[in-house]
């Protein structure tokens, strides 16, 4: 009974080894979204660092925006990023657009923290909608106003950003995902 017990726990714990809360924060004008991932202590730093490099390129398939912040001495990978196209459904499914953000991933032996921020909107093809707006508004501001468009685009902004809670809760989860073939060696 003990080598079964003893054979479980090698090789399904290592599948199991993270803790995670993901976490949607406002300060000021700005929200953002951190991360912690807890795992054991066998990941190293730059295992940890390795892995987040090699997942940020699969997750997001040459939409990324590699940037200069690249750190592997002090674990930290920095990244410029845009959300997939947003629906916005008048009666007539259409491009919502998209928000624009950076990732920021920071490593340390057995732990990382992820944060998203400097969340922007980039307008569609709908008119009456312009890019710039925050994720905290409410309402954009630099929407056009009217009685119609109004109470239209507030039930869709409030879509829009649920679509992008969406899409960051299932980015977080790709990035953590820990493969076993990552070693201090390439």
């Amino acid at each position: 009974m003990t080598k079964v017990s003893l054979l479980v726990f090698l090789f399904i714990v290592p599948y199991l080894s993270y803790s995670q809360d993901f976490i949607e924060k406002v300060d000021g004008e700005e929200t953002f979204f951190e991360y912690i991932a807890t795992f054991d202590s066998s990941m190293t730093q730059s295992k940890l660092f390795s892995m987040f490099q090699v997942n940020l390129m699969k997750t997001y398939k040459g939409t990324l925006i590699p940037s200069d912040i690249i750190n592997e001495g002090e674990g930290r990978i920095f990244a410029k990023c845009k959300s997939k196209k947003l629906k916005y459904d008048n009666g007539i499914i259409k491009d919502g657009g998209f928000f624009g953000y950076n990732i920021h991933v920071i490593t340390r032996d057995g732990k990382a923290k992820i944060v998203v921020n400097n969340i922007d909107y980039v307008a569609g093809e709908m008119i009456h909608m312009k890019s710039g707006t925050k994720f905290t508004s409410e309402q954009p501001d630099n929407w056009t106003k009217s009685a119609l468009w109004n109470n239209q685009s507030k039930k869709e902004w409030a879509k829009m950003k649920d679509q992008f809670r969406n899409e960051i809760n299932i980015i977080l989860k790709e990035l953590i995902k820990v493969d076993k073939t990552i070693s201090d060696d390439f």
